[in-house]
């Protein structure tokens, strides 16, 4: 089976796949990143950990997919989905980093809030 995508070269194709793999798997994170932000502190960490699981193993799958059965030219597929991949993943921590400083400095407000109530 030819990996190409929409008649294009094995080589394009395979850069496409990856950037398109690395945006959905960004994409994914930053969804996970805001969706753990609106629930309680405690819970943060255990669901950005949850779902990195989670969006490994679909990756992983899906690059096995990818290269094994539709046959992706590996070297250009390979070295795009790392550089694309590592660009959009210190943009993850980045954003991980400050949604769990927000969450940080506004679970000390309640404590101290609680406190001086007391």
């Amino acid at each position: 089976m030819s990996g190409s995508l929409f008649g294009l070269s094995q080589e394009v194709s395979g850069i496409l796949y990856a950037v398109m793999l690395a945006v959905l798997y960004a994409a994914s994170g930053y969804w996970s990143v805001n969706f753990a932000s609106k629930k309680e502190f405690s819970l943060f960490i255990g669901i950005i950990f949850g779902t990195m699981v989670v969006r490994l193993v679909t990756a992983i799958t899906t690059i096995w997919f990818l290269m094994a059965i539709l046959g992706v030219h590996q070297l250009t597929f390979s070295l795009t989905f790392l550089i694309v991949y590592f660009i959009l993943l210190m943009i993850e921590i980045i954003h991980i980093n400050k949604r769990y400083n927000t969450l940080v400095a506004q679970h000390r407000q309640k404590l101290t809030g609680s406190r001086s109530r007391a």
